[in-house]
């Protein structure tokens, strides 16, 4: 997983996805296995124990013929040592999968895999070619959750490539309008933090920062690690931005939930002072 820590007034405010794990939960997801071994294959693998999980895969027999061969094909990925002969059997089993059949649930996961592949897997990165399998899924299955996790992968494809601002401007805006045509609550959760993330990370519009990530939350987030960072950047953008109100609302989620963290200190400080400007007192600073 590739992980950013950032700092937003002073405050480290934690971890940051960008694009989505390399082993994705929705895998497992995608694949429904019904089958007793590949369930706890998929949940080896889930624990990057890939080596057994490789093993299970391989030794569930008769297991459904699609769904072993996707638990085999994405384990490979991970299998160790990483050699390029397992590289290209996996590259090899998940093109076979699509052509079987490229509207199921395993063909969906295993081009979703595939583009994976061509930006994290390859001696050069062939960013082009992860770029068309992502929309490619976005355009053809709509309203699924492994799908709609492209748009993410979009965020991070096409912005975090290197090139002139203009042109990245140009992108943000195209980004922008991939956001309603979600249907899922994961696709759009993980659309909503990477694009928050990215108003950051190039200095865009705070405001459209906060929005990306009032999104996020609205959508709930099940990792405690991104939750109490999105509510931080929430936080400290809005009172960047003089929105006292949202940024004092976000500081108390904060610490009501995570008042033992290393962090509650310095939000708790910052609190009070907009505590104390909302009732006109003496600003003591922190």
């Amino acid at each position: 997983m590739q992980k950013r820590y950032r700092k937003l007034g002073g405050i480290v405010i934690g971890a940051f996805v960008a694009g989505w794990p390399s082993f994705p939960i929705s895998a497992r997801e995608a694949a429904q296995p019904s089958h007793v071994e590949l369930g706890q294959a998929w949940q080896n693998a889930e624990n990057f124990l890939f080596n057994q999980a490789y093993k299970a895969f391989r030794n569930a027999n008769d297991a459904p013929a699609r769904q072993r061969e996707l638990g085999i094909a994405a384990t490979l990925l991970n299998l160790q040592p990483r050699t390029r002969s397992h590289l290209e059997a996996a590259k090899k089993s998940l093109q076979k999968l699509i052509d079987g059949s490229n509207s199921d649930e395993v063909a969906i996961t295993a081009t979703y895999l595939l583009a994976r592949m061509a930006l994290f897997y390859e001696d050069s990165p062939q960013v082009e070619k992860a770029r068309q399998y992502y929309r490619k899924l976005l355009e053809h299955h709509a309203g699924n959750a492994v799908a709609e996790h492209s748009a993410a992968q979009l965020v991070y494809v096409d912005l975090y490539e290197p090139g002139p601002a203009a042109e990245r401007s140009r992108r943000f805006a195209e980004l922008e309008t991939l956001g309603p045509l979600l249907k899922t609550s994961s696709g759009r959760l993980n659309y909503h933090l990477n694009m928050g993330n990215a108003y950051i990370d190039f200095s865009g519009p705070r405001a459209k920062a906060i929005e990306h990530f009032l999104a996020a939350d609205a959508e709930g987030m099940t990792r405690w690690q991104i939750e109490s960072a999105t509510w931080i950047a929430i936080g400290e953008l809005a009172r960047a931005e003089g929105k006292d109100a949202l940024a004092m609302t976000y500081y108390q989620k904060f610490l009501k939930k995570y008042q033992r963290d290393n962090r509650a200190y310095t939000i708790g400080r910052f609190l009070k002072l907009l505590q104390s400007k909302a009732e006109n007192k003496p600003i003591v600073h922190p």
